[in-house]
C-alpha cells in the first residue's frame, strides 16, 4: 500500500466500553459514502 493511501486511511475509535462484546448501528443511505477507516475490531457491513 503506497505512503499517500495509507496517509488518508481514518483511524476509527469504536464506542465500546469493557462490558460490551458487540454495538450496533442502523444506518440507512442511498449510497455507500464510508471513507476508508481502520479499526482494532471487526466491522461487518450488510448491504440490502
Amino acid at each position: 500500500m503506497s505512503k499517500a493511501i495509507r496517509h488518508n486511511i481514518l483511524r476509527e475509535i469504536m464506542p465500546l466500553t469493557q462490558s460490551d462484546c458487540f454495538t450496533l448501528f442502523s444506518r440507512v443511505k442511498t449510497e455507500v459514502d464510508f471513507p476508508l477507516h481502520s479499526h482494532e475490531e471487526f466491522e461487518l457491513n450488510y448491504l440490502g
